[in-house]
């Protein structure tokens, strides 16, 4: 729909094009996936009142956002597949990061 729209009113012309590029994918190894539990909660913006005082307690990190840190990445409260996201778009690699584990959700942990 969104295609047609832009065909029709801007005259934009679209390709599509397939082809094999080379990712890493991130899978569970043999014992199983060890990923840690959250030592603190998330917070989703815009989910309600905040559980914090501002400007006395610390702020819990955002849900779903990556960030590096001293120990590696850490994400909180996302999926595999947006680990896979945040680590993709915050460690340089030279290839995409996939999820090929089938966990879902993610707990927050950092690598």
């Amino acid at each position: 729909m969104m295609q047609s729209l832009l065909e029709e009113r801007f005259q934009l012309k679209l390709h599509r094009e397939t082809r094999e590029v080379s990712v890493y994918a991130l899978v569970v190894g043999r014992g199983g996936p060890k990923v840690p539990p959250a030592k603190v909660e998330c917070f989703v913006p815009g989910s309600g009142r905040a559980t914090w005082r501002p400007g006395i307690d610390t702020p819990p990190p955002f849900c779903d956002i990556g960030e590096r840190t001293q120990n590696g990445l850490e994400v909180h409260g996302a999926t595999m597949a947006n680990f896979c996201i945040a680590a993709w778009r915050t460690v340089p690699v030279d290839r995409i990061i996939v999820d090929r584990t089938g966990v879902w959700p993610a707990s927050s942990t950092s690598i």
